[in-house]
């Protein structure tokens, strides 16, 4: 008999914690279309038309129509949203005064065990050479859960590139690298960098970790870096990361 109710109230406990997990998961799902549907318009006024005089950089992909005023609106610390269609990510970005706020915070800043994508506290948009954004593996697949298909390298190397979107523009970014880490490993972290050529060596050095080779991008001096950071725990239980390094290119407007 007690065996049984051991057995029992185990049960009850799995179950319970099972429904809060669909009922988070579901409730993330909600958060998810509800800024979708501010962001992505059906017409917007910042509805790119490429210049005919501007050569020096690559033109605008036919990117869905878009709008940071309702999420501005919303929450101050709206920073981008990341725009990967070929791996089903489309997050919003956003950034705290530390790398824990938004860690388990929506962006109406309520506990969501989900988090948001966020940018590393210390990095300041155009001006860090190295700007770093942070989510989590779900196990629904969500957030930053679909970038493991990155380890495999057929599928990472005809998918090399993705789109990060800003108030002020737009920035393609072309993965030159990916690989997996430990939360220990402070040189992908890192943001901050003496001068020049310990930067290139730090890009290089990326390059080099690298699962496997992308198409050529040039690392050059001035170039910036976007990493997308998150769980995986396929190596290393637990502490696992994986790492995935793009250098930004703005677009023409």
């Amino acid at each position: 008999m007690l065996v049984f109710l051991c057995l029992l109230l185990v049960f009850l406990i799995s179950a319970v914690q099972i429904f809060r997990i669909i009922r988070e998961n579901r409730h993330s799902q909600a958060v998810q279309q509800e800024l979708e549907m501010m962001f992505f318009q059906e017409s917007s006024e910042q509805e790119r038309s490429i210049s005919e005089d501007s050569q020096s950089e690559p033109e605008a992909p036919d990117l869905p129509a878009y709008d940071f005023t309702a999420l501005l609106e919303l929450n101050e610390d709206v920073q981008g949203w990341l725009y990967m269609p070929d791996v089903n990510v489309s997050q919003i970005v956003v950034q705290g005064g530390d790398n824990d706020y938004y860690l388990h915070r929506n962006i109406y800043q309520e506990y969501e065990f989900s988090g948001t994508v966020f940018m590393d506290y210390r990095c300041i948009w155009g001006e860090s050479e190295h700007t770093i954004l942070y989510g989590h593996n779900m196990t629904d697949g969500s957030i930053f859960a679909p970038l493991k298909q990155y380890m495999e390298s057929d599928f990472g190397a005809s998918h090399p590139r993705f789109w990060y979107i800003t108030p002020l523009g737009v920035y393609q970014c072309d993965i030159f690298s990916v690989y997996l880490t430990t939360a220990e490993d402070e040189d992908y972290t890192r943001t901050h960098f003496q001068d020049e050529e310990e930067w290139l060596h730090a890009l290089e050095n990326w390059k080099e970790r690298s699962a496997y080779a992308f198409p050529t991008v040039e690392l050059h001096e001035g170039v910036q870096v976007l990493t997308l950071s998150t769980c995986n725990y396929e190596e290393v239980w637990r502490k696992g990361r994986q790492a995935l390094h793009a250098v930004l290119t703005p677009l023409s407007s």
